[in-house]
């Protein structure tokens, strides 16, 4: 009777240990598919900061050269700094704010220079040069975020592969 109870007891830490072993792996995998939809929504919402800081120096461009012309669309900065405000760290979020804010003080400088009758702006003019390291800080910021969530993520997959490898050869090879 006593062999029965350790043989029942026996099977039954198995199969516990079986369910939690699958449970712990599911949530694994769902928090891994978790990261790497997050990793691919920054990527997505950075690629538009990138095309919006593109544009922007285009933008500058055609203050500086005669007949230059602005290639593109521009994205929607008030959705792009909604998701910044979501997804992304304060030290992207303040980059943003700043660029942002130094493109509508570029606005406002130029309604005090002669642009609108058709003066060009020197190439190395304060304000396209302040305009320029904002945007050269915002383009920072968010490689070091992306750098930290790839680093992240890579981790995470690496450890997930590791839990996952099964343990036979490769096929064709004999051992």
């Amino acid at each position: 009777m006593q062999e029965i109870w350790g043989s029942l007891i026996a099977v039954a830490g198995t199969l516990v240990g079986v369910y939690l072993g699958s449970r712990w792996q599911a949530q694994e995998a769902a928090e891994h598919q978790r990261s790497a939809r997050m990793h691919e929504t920054l990527v997505s919402l950075y690629a538009e900061v990138f095309a919006d800081t593109h544009l922007s120096e285009q933008y500058m461009e055609s203050l500086t050269w005669p007949d230059f012309q602005v290639d593109g669309t521009w994205p929607d900065r008030a959705a792009i700094g909604g998701r910044l405000r979501l997804l992304s760290p304060l030290k992207v979020q303040t980059a943003w704010d700043a660029y942002v804010a130094e493109l509508n003080g570029l606005d406002q400088y130029l309604k005090g220079t002669n642009y609108y009758t058709g003066q060009l702006l020197s190439g190395d003019d304060k304000y396209l040069m302040q305009c320029q390291k904002r945007i050269d800080y915002l383009r920072d910021s968010v490689r070091m975020h992306l750098d930290e969530q790839t680093t992240i993520l890579s981790t995470s997959r690496r450890r997930w592969t590791l839990r996952n490898r099964t343990t036979r050869p490769p096929q064709g090879r004999e051992d």
